[in-house]
């Protein structure tokens, strides 16, 4: 009993410790924090939500009217996990955008990504407005467009594209690697490294590769498509 005793007093006097791990994720956050000795509001905002300039956002939860009136010793409330929800969704949804434009989707599935843009965008203006909500979801619509753009892209596929016909009229035609003939190419068609892409007469073709460059075959061309350098 004696043994139960003492472990039951060291767990109630070790607990209270983690309030001031400064974790910032949601869902393990403290609820409060007290303020130490040389901290002031900025360095709480960048280590409880993740961004230095959300300062005001513990002033107005704690109902302050400037930063001097933090205080060491001070317990602070802080504010609505939403926030870090909304920056960590905010995060995710930038790097899958990024991720997605480099693996060409800018080409090979470009109203997915645009649609990804403009919700991310969409986003950080509601977070300019401290809508922190409509922010989070919006950031999280983002992020799935993303994805999937990042999925419709080649990069992810066993025949990895590096160009799609963006243009053409007259007869254009291509040869992968593989065939044997030549073949009738369709405006959007994906072009794999070592296709060859040719115009007969009174034809043009315009190739658009993966970082957005152009090229443009006239009549009587022919081109083969190499792997774009990292």
């Amino acid at each position: 009993m004696k043994f139960l005793y003492s472990f039951f007093l060291i767990a109630l006097t070790v607990s209270p410790v983690s309030a001031q791990n400064g974790n910032n994720d949601a869902g393990t956050r403290p609820e409060t924090i007290i303020v130490k000795e040389g901290q002031n509001i900025r360095d709480l905002a960048k280590t409880y939500l993740d961004d230095p300039n959300l300062w005001t956002e513990i002033l107005r939860t704690n109902n302050l009217k400037s930063p001097a009136d933090v205080k060491p010793n001070m317990t602070l409330k802080l504010p609505d996990p939403i926030i870090n929800k909304a920056a960590d969704e905010l995060k995710k949804a930038q790097q899958a955008i990024d991720e997605a434009s480099k693996a060409g989707a800018k080409v090979f599935a470009p109203g997915m990504i645009a649609m990804a843009i403009q919700l991310q965008n969409d986003a950080l203006a509601k977070r300019k407005a401290r809508d922190w909500d409509a922010c989070y979801q919006l950031a999280r619509e983002a992020l799935n467009k993303a994805e999937e753009a990042v999925r419709k892209s080649p990069d992810r596929t066993e025949a990895a594209g590096q160009a799609v016909l963006a243009d053409r009229k007259g007869t254009v035609q291509s040869r992968k690697p593989s065939d044997q003939l030549w073949n009738d190419l369709s405006v959007k068609a994906i072009l794999v490294e070592g296709e060859k892409v040719r115009t007969l007469s009174e034809s043009y073709a315009e190739i658009q590769f993966k970082d957005n460059k152009r090229v443009r075959l006239n009549e009587n061309s022919q081109i083969v498509i190499s792997k774009m350098e990292a």
